[in-house]
């Protein structure tokens, strides 16, 4: 494919036969039509490399890439030493796309731009997006960024800030974002295959941090799906473990920057982030099956480290909703029954928002 003027679109699929199709045809939907998709089959054992090459068959623009299961990250990494694009997006695959995103993508005032950052919604706002986008002629609004405010990005990156009032983006995540494919080549960056989660954040700061121009715009062109099966809400037994990893390995990359100390703060505003998900999604998940008195006493031992011990000290003057100061205040005074029961009180409510 001619690598001028064209997009790279990199799905990793695996076992996604549910929500693959609507994914790929939102796709090839696009109003910009020159792009190429490659769908990178890691390792599926349902019915996604059948959908995979159904589609490979149907539409030029789409090539099937295979690997033995070795994760997302690994998936990532092979679709881009596979694109052509002077654009990379990536999608996943229970995810879908607007019809205007590419087209976005290339209008001639971003070209010069070596990021853009647009929102994102849940896949329920479908239809209500439909709704105001027929009723609404409104601008886009722009908030663009130069070399010096990368600094200020990664901050609001590990601190989970909005960039606009208003807006929905996530900069920890590849979601809904544009990258040139020169820079990622020029400096050899890639998603980090050790990590099971975190991955895209330390892609994400690697990248940011070379950036010279960015933009961010405040209009949704990306849909996630929220599924119990999902990675991010599936309960696998030592998901604390990989939480502490990840949070192990951004401390390291974040360090190996000289402006670490500016980030001091939002590094353990990101602790406490991922401390609500050790206790929500790993310790006291519906699905974990060890006794009451474990799962106290493994409260106790993530309360004695170094990092948590440090990180609950911001936890009533940082940013966080409501849910994660209380949730934290009662962690932090080793009130582990109280963390139980909001935590059984969250996962009701994730249930009954999904019905």
């Amino acid at each position: 494919m001619n690598t001028k003027d064209n997009i790279s679109v990199i799905v990793p699929v695996f076992n996604a036969e549910v929500y693959l199709r609507r994914c790929i045809e939102s796709i090839l939907c696009s109003q910009f039509k020159k792009f190429e998709l490659l769908l990178v089959n890691d390792g599926s054992v349902d019915q996604s490399r059948s959908i995979c090459k159904w589609y490979e068959k149907k539409d030029r623009r789409v090539r099937l890439i295979e690997q033995e299961h070795l994760g997302v990250s690994a998936a990532r990494n092979r679709g881009i030493c596979e694109s052509s694009g002077e654009w990379i997006v990536f999608v996943d695959s229970d995810d879908f796309i607007t019809d205007d995103f590419f087209s976005l993508i290339m209008r001639k005032e971003y070209e010069a731009q070596d990021l853009l950052i647009f929102d994102f919604a849940g896949s329920d706002e479908w239809r209500r997006y439909l709704r105001r986008r027929q009723s609404s002629q409104k601008a886009i609004m722009e908030r663009q960024y130069n070399e010096k405010d990368n600094l200020l990005l990664v901050d609001k990156m590990l601190r989970c800030h909005q960039l606009m009032k208003g807006g929905h983006t996530d900069l920890r995540s590849v979601w809904a974002k544009a990258y040139k494919r020169k820079i990622i080549q020029q400096y050899f960056l890639e998603f980090p295959a050790e990590l099971i989660m975190g991955e895209d954040q330390i892609f994400q700061i690697g990248y940011q941090m070379k950036v010279k121009r960015c933009i961010y715009l405040k209009k949704a062109v990306y849909f996630i799906e929220t599924h119990l099966d999902s990675a991010t809400q599936r309960y696998q037994a030592d998901t604390w473990n990989h939480y502490l990893y990840f949070l192990r390995h951004l401390k390291d990359v974040l360090k190996s920057y000289p402006c670490y100390p500016v980030w001091k703060e939002g590094y353990y505003d990101a602790v406490l982030s991922n401390l609500k998900g050790i206790l929500v999604m790993g310790i006291f998940h519906p699905q974990n099956s060890d006794s009451t008195s474990k799962k106290y006493k493994l409260c106790r031992k993530i309360r004695g480290l170094q990092m948590v011990e440090r990180a609950v000290k911001y936890s009533n003057r940082q940013t966080g909703d409501w849910t994660r100061k209380v949730l934290l205040f009662f962690f932090r005074f080793r009130c582990y029954p109280v963390v139980g029961l909001i935590c059984r009180i969250g996962h009701i409510r994730m249930k009954w928002k999904k019905r």
